[in-house]
């Protein structure tokens, strides 16, 4: 999902409906008790919370961007899955950040308005920092 975001800003959308239905049915499969519930729920959170980012962006955030969402509130649990959001919007700042620096560089002519007009493939930065958050939670 990560390489297909890079490559053409779309991802397919059975791959992103398999990646939360294996998450979760792992979840609930291998999981007990409250500890089950509680990963459900944070696949549900993480739906929701970015299905609201979604439409309060007017649709920027793409579809696939709220299912890995979920994927990853079902991977991380729910604390472990802000820490994720938060490295992840880390990385979407740092990649705006090197687009100016080297528009700047290369004295391409830009304005901010056009940087931050850009995409920014958010499944890598997600990606990153579900990565992060799953190391620091084996730690």
């Amino acid at each position: 999902m990560t390489v297909q975001d890079i490559k053409t800003q779309k991802v397919s959308r059975w791959c992103s409906v398999a990646l939360l239905v294996v998450s979760v049915a792992a979840r609930l499969v291998f999981c007990v008790g409250e500890e089950r519930v509680g990963f459900v729920a944070s696949a549900a959170i993480g739906l929701l919370v970015f299905e609201a980012v979604r439409l309060v962006v007017k649709k920027r955030l793409g579809l696939a961007d709220v299912f890995y969402s979920g994927s990853s509130g079902a991977l991380l649990g729910f604390n472990y899955w802000l820490a994720a959001c938060a490295i992840a919007c880390a990385a979407a700042a740092g990649v705006i950040y090197l687009r100016v620096r080297r528009a700047t560089r290369t004295g391409e002519e830009f304005t901010k308005d056009a940087v931050l007009r850009m995409p920014v493939p958010f499944i890598p930065c997600i990606f990153f920092g579900t990565i992060v958050a799953k190391i620091i939670s084996f730690v």
